[in-house]
């Protein structure tokens, strides 16, 4: 399970994710500068978000409370 709320912006650029994820396959799709590259850097770590929450099977890998 990965639940995901946050918020990340770079320049002009600004991603808003909110995600209940119940499966074991997820697809992420969009068209080019949509954010998915972002997305997926941002749920594994590679960029840091700049505010909210990412858990996976109700572990926390990221809160910006707990910073």
């Amino acid at each position: 399970m990965l639940q995901l709320e946050i918020q990340y912006s770079r320049g002009d650029f600004q991603l808003d994710a909110q995600l209940d994820w119940q499966s074991q396959v997820l697809g992420v799709l969009g068209p080019s500068g949509a954010g998915k590259s972002t997305l997926l850097n941002l749920l594994n770590g590679l960029l840091i978000p700049d505010a909210g929450v990412i858990q996976l099977n109700q572990q926390t890998l990221y809160s910006s409370q707990q910073k």
